[in-house]
């Protein structure tokens, strides 16, 4: 073998490892990504059934925000969303949103029923 084969050959190898390098910190990313998606989850499903488990029919805060407890440095948002579908049934779209850092890692679209006025005063 000459100098230039070698060379050459560990030129492509330091290609072939570099690639290999970045592949896998994406990846590692990624599922680290999915994983925070995975715990967010999991942590709204316990939240909203608390919320609808609740006897109190207004029992969903909106529009509200907090600290996503189980997942570290997730905040969770409630806003409502305009649907005149829902509306027509008596029923407004809350979105439920995590973020962290200012990036949404998961939302979730809830039917939540709109009390009438009369209901409300009959409830109080």
């Amino acid at each position: 073998m000459t100098l230039i084969e070698i060379v050459v050959g560990l030129v492509v190898l330091a290609v072939l490892v570099s690639s290999i390098t970045v592949a896998r910190g994406r990846f590692m990313r990624q599922w680290s990504e999915a994983e925070r998606g995975v715990q967010a989850a999991k942590a709204v499903d316990r939240m909203l059934a608390g919320w609808i488990g609740n006897a109190d029919a207004d029992s969903i805060p909106v529009p509200s925000a907090g600290n996503l407890d189980g997942v570290e440095g997730c905040v969770w948002r409630t806003n409502w969303v305009s649907d005149p579908s829902a509306t027509r049934i008596g029923a407004g779209v809350v979105r439920v949103e995590v973020l962290q850092g200012g990036k949404r890692v998961l939302a979730v679209d809830v039917l939540k029923h709109l009390r009438t006025r009369a209901e409300a005063e009959v409830g109080r």
